[in-house]
């Protein structure tokens, strides 16, 4: 089972990832010093807290629901803050992903029954 320290963690990563690919397309045209230092800074955190992610969950599972959480969060902002559209097919994609990452969490029948 993951901790709730853990699940936390998971969401703080997948956040954090996604702010790095925020800041690298917002501060395309600003110094190296100002692009690189934000992105880094994101990216910093985001192994933070994947790491500490992985000490109370399995390292599969963590890392699929983080890499899941960031495209999440990266489809949510983009959508808020860039207009960008998406298509039924890209959609239903996404709640593909989502109930896999929701599955993830269901215990398996031996688990359960023990």
């Amino acid at each position: 089972m993951t901790s709730t320290a853990s699940v936390i963690s998971i969401f703080a990563a997948g956040t954090c990832f996604m702010l790095a690919n925020l800041a690298l397309k917002v501060l395309e045209d600003k110094p190296f010093y100002i692009l690189y230092g934000a992105a880094g800074a994101a990216l910093l955190g985001g192994c933070m807290f994947q790491a500490l992610a992985f000490k109370g969950a399995q390292f599969g599972l963590a890392v699929v629901l983080i890499l899941g959480l960031e495209m999440l969060f990266s489809i949510l902002v983009a959508r808020a803050f860039f207009g960008e559209t998406y298509s039924a097919t890209n959609m239903a994609g996404v709640l593909l992903v989502i109930t896999g990452m929701g599955l993830v969490h269901v215990p398996a029948r031996a688990e359960a029954e023990a």
